[in-house]
């Protein structure tokens, strides 16, 4: 079976492993920090010499993950290499992909080491670590190759497993994370309003032009000067959700493509809102789904349709600037940045593409929201999980007041949530999946999805678009 652990989370792993010894041990470990001392536990490999780090950190694949006999993997094209590098690395590395087991191994043991160490009874994952570190490392001692499970997911005797990452894998049993493709960016400065259908090859180059650019990141929260009073007097802020401030799926499906994903080897192409719909199998009056098959590949993009205008003035953004360190009454940045990653749901290959709030000081996405949590549920959980975000940033407020700024991680969130629950919903999005597979076999364009009184899936005629002109999106993607 195929290591399918993403590269950009294996580039992070020596940062983390160096934040956490920076901080110091647990108290109940050993000087020799070898964890728990039952005998289940291998002792950590000798830390590699400062010349080793420096030739490591100048070469264009990090060498202190490779074992010490093991030769470096070549970087001449068609021998499977391939440089991950820029907004797809959190550390902005360039890492090259080896299909090594390994590797992978030698990676994941780090962490493993790292984490075990910090293991106590109530202690979930080290500071730092993605959702997808997490997920990958349980998910691995399910559907991992025998050597992967035995190495690092039988946790020894004595050393339980954290619990909200436990309750993270358990819930979504079904998805396994396969690629992570990075972030990028969406300029809409110097670009006209127009419908999707008239959208040009220049004007998406244009919205492309500087996509490499990272997202803004939150403050350190001990900084956010609270209790914040919100305010309810600003002028608006208004755009319409249409091209250029929505730009649709179409550059996203660019910039995939140009890190090395094939789009033949796609079944869906979903975001945050449009998995939700399908988790829930309901669909919001006055709001439309759409679903329409890439041009040149077997790929449903599932998008919303829903004319609106956003005002960029309200609590939910006053709350975002004020964990970014923006005014509260300053204009709102219109440039978007949006996670592409590739998981398995259930046997199909899906492409997430989802906006990003901001990144917190590791790269890591971060969800920002100042409602009620109680209205949270599962839409929040999967927009997470699409954006790969590590934490949910919430407003603790009262009315306008914001109170306090919380942060739960990813799994934590999960766990509150309640694992059934999260099954529940993780099995209707893989069963609504195959029916939408089924429906759209002999669909040609858009087609507008809808959910019968059953709650069946099926598909209408419609006049709306997801992608701009065939012509376009066959010549952005370099179809034959």
């Amino acid at each position: 079976m195929e290591c399918v652990m993403p590269l950009s989370d294996i580039t992070n792993i020596q940062s983390c492993a160096d934040e956490w010894k920076a901080k110091g041990q647990p108290a109940h470990k050993s000087k020799q920090n070898r964890g728990p001392q039952n005998g289940n536990v291998a002792p950590r490999r000798p830390r590699a010499s400062a010349e080793r780090k420096q030739q490591a950190h100048q070469a264009p694949v990090r060498q202190a993950l490779l074992p010490k006999d093991m030769d470096v993997p070549s970087t001449k094209p068609g021998l499977g290499g391939r440089f991950l590098g820029g907004a797809s690395s959190p550390l902005g590395m360039e890492v090259e992909e080896s299909e090594s087991d390994r590797m992978v191994l030698n990676a994941a043991q780090d962490l493993w080491q790292v984490w075990v160490s910090q293991c106590t009874e109530h202690a979930s994952a080290p500071r730092g670590l993605s959702p997808w570190m997490q997920f990958v490392l349980w998910k691995f001692g399910r559907s991992g190759p025998p050597g992967l499970v035995n190495a690092l997911m039988r946790p020894p005797p004595g050393i339980p497993k954290p619990p909200s990452t436990e309750a993270c894998a358990e819930a979504f049993a079904s998805i396994a994370p396969v690629e992570q493709l990075g972030s990028y960016y969406w300029d809409p400065e110097g670009l006209l309003e127009k419908s999707l259908v008239d959208v040009t090859v220049n004007d998406v180059k244009r919205g492309l032009r500087n996509s490499e650019r990272r997202p803004k990141q939150i403050l350190d929260l001990e900084s956010v000067s609270l209790p914040c009073r919100l305010r309810g007097n600003l002028r608006p802020q208004e755009a319409p959700n249409r091209f250029p401030y929505k730009a649709g799926f179409l550059p996203a499906l660019v910039m995939a493509q140009r890190r090395g994903l094939d789009l033949q080897q796609v079944d869906f192409v979903l975001g945050g809102s449009g998995a939700a719909m399908l988790a829930k199998r309901a669909i919001k009056e006055g709001t439309k789904y759409l679903v329409q098959r890439v041009p040149g590949s077997g790929a449903l993009v599932v998008g919303k349709s829903k004319v609106y205008t956003q005002d960029f003035s309200t609590f939910g953004f006053q709350f975002e600037r004020l964990v970014t360190g923006e005014p509260l009454d300053g204009l709102h940045d219109l440039k978007q940045y949006e996670a592409l990653q590739l998981v398995d749901i259930g046997g199909f290959r899906v492409l997430f593409v989802a906006e990003i709030d901001a990144v917190d000081a590791a790269g890591m996405p971060v969800e920002i929201k100042s409602g009620n949590p109680k209205y949270f549920g599962i839409d929040v959980a999967l927009q997470m999980l699409s954006s790969g975000a590590s934490m949910l940033l919430r407003a603790d407020r009262h009315r306008k007041l914001v109170k306090q700024v919380i942060a739960v991680p990813f799994a934590e969130f999960v766990r509150d949530l309640g694992v059934r629950k999260v099954q529940q919903s993780e099995k209707t999005l893989v069963a609504a999946l195959g029916e939408l597979r089924s429906a759209a076999s002999a669909a040609s364009g858009a087609s507008e999805l809808k959910v019968a009184a059953d709650r069946s899936l099926y598909l209408a005629c419609s006049d709306n678009t997801l992608l701009p002109a065939a012509s376009v999106v066959e010549e952005l993607l370099c179809v034959e």
